[in-house]
């Protein structure tokens, strides 16, 4: 009876925590399509409302402060925070707030509501990793990390896609009420999931018949004291700051890019963008695996990098003349880059949950990546307009070359750990 009861606990388990990573998954994923459906349509806003592209990438800018703010705010007290609820709240009303969009009729208040959006869906994502970091053992953590970077895809497919239907219709604010709508149900669904996992004690597995606790994920180094973990968010906020730059520099213009350059009408230019996400998740996911192979995960980082900033070089000279050679190489660049960067998000989150709470990490690393966000589209769309793309795709090459210092550094100090600890 009692190993009856056992097995039948460790079955619930197990689809309760598939049920978690796919809730956790379909929430990260309308957060960002609901997010992300303004830049698809910067271009039409910029129409709607006769602002140009700094003004309308303004909204951008008050959602991504905010979203800052309530991350510093959270990260100390993440592991305080009842997640269940507060994701299921914050979730609920961001959703309302996004149906919102959709009706009204001047720009300053798509500014109010996308501040009030980049607040609510601050902890979201962070909140997400947390919870799968506490309720599934380590052996589940890599699938998933890698379902919840499949997010990047997804959203980008649903971002990019749905408006394009509904501009081609004519229609710039119908997306926001599709993705609303979508991501009030999700919102509930996720509140069944935790609630469901709840149930079931924490990271246990069985062994020889008995139930223990699962041992903790090795991690990478430790940090043995408090000027250790300080250098380590220093260098975590560097690398996040720098990458998120050259991330929404470039990533947030292209559908402009094909628009004002090679005349591609905004329906298909924002089409073509639904390239970039999947190729972002398949850059991911290499990156994931590749981590998972090989222990020194900032060395995939760097390698990448160095991979990215070639294929980037081509689109220096081609910006201008060039459409296939300036689509191709922008996404495989983004791609790349996207495999640099996740070694510091999901992946360094997890292999470093017994050093650091994994909620507050990425908390703090979206807080960073939020400020970027928000400061680069602007400041990127005023050097377009007063420079030129070439001036922007300049710059952003020198930034990169910044991330790919830092990573060569940290993959000969970890080389050279490695070896001492042999």
């Amino acid at each position: 009876m009692e190993n009856s009861s056992f097995s039948n606990d460790k079955i619930k388990r197990e689809k309760y925590g598939n049920m978690l990573i796919w809730a956790c998954f379909l929430v990260y994923l309308l957060m960002m399509g609901s997010k992300n459906a303004y830049t698809a349509e910067i271009v039409e806003i910029q129409k709607v409302f006769s602002v140009d592209k700094a003004q309308a990438s303004l909204a951008m800018t008050y959602y991504f402060i905010l979203y800052a703010i309530i991350q510093v705010v959270i990260s100390p007290i993440m592991s305080k925070i009842n997640l269940r609820i507060y994701i299921t709240v914050t979730a609920l009303l961001s959703s309302i707030v996004t149906i919102m969009l959709a009706y009204m009729g001047s720009i300053e208040m798509l500014y109010l509501l996308c501040g009030i959006n980049g607040a609510l869906q601050a902890g979201i994502y962070s909140g997400c990793m947390s919870l799968l970091g506490k309720y599934l053992p380590k052996s589940k953590l890599p699938f998933a990390n890698t379902i919840m970077s499949a997010g990047t895809a997804a959203y980008g497919v649903l971002s990019y896609g749905v408006p394009a239907i509904f501009v081609a219709m004519g229609r710039w604010d119908l997306p926001f009420t599709v993705m609303g709508a979508m991501f009030f149900g999700t919102a509930l669904f996720f509140f069944y999931a935790v609630t469901q996992i709840r149930k079931f004690p924490p990271q246990i597995i069985e062994d020889h018949g008995h139930i223990i606790v699962a041992d903790e994920e090795k991690p990478l180094f430790e940090l043995k004291n408090t000027k250790a973990k300080t250098l380590f968010f220093v260098i975590v906020f560097v690398l996040s700051l720098v990458g998120s730059t050259v991330h929404y520099a470039v990533f947030n213009w292209i559908p402009n890019l094909l628009h004002e350059v090679f005349f591609m009408p905004e329906e298909y230019s924002i089409l073509i963008t639904l390239i970039a996400p999947i190729l972002m998740f398949i850059g991911s996911l290499v990156g994931i695996n590749l981590c998972e192979k090989y222990k020194n995960i900032f060395a995939v980082s760097m390698i990448s990098t160095v991979l990215g900033l070639v294929v980037f070089l081509p689109i220096l000279f081609a910006y201008d003349f060039n459409i296939v050679i300036t689509i191709i190489f922008l996404v495989l660049n983004i791609s790349i880059l996207t495999c640099a960067r996740c070694v510091y998000l999901g992946v360094m989150a997890f292999k470093m949950r017994s050093q650091i709470n994994t909620g507050a990490y990425l908390a703090f690393y979206n807080a960073v990546s939020a400020v970027s966000a928000g400061v680069a589209p602007p400041i990127a769309g005023k050097i377009i307009d007063l420079y030129g793309y070439g001036t922007l795709f300049f710059i952003v090459l020198m930034i990169a070359l910044i991330f790919l210092a830092v990573n060569t550094i940290l993959t000969i100090w970890y080389a050279n750990l490695q070896k001492k600890n042999k």
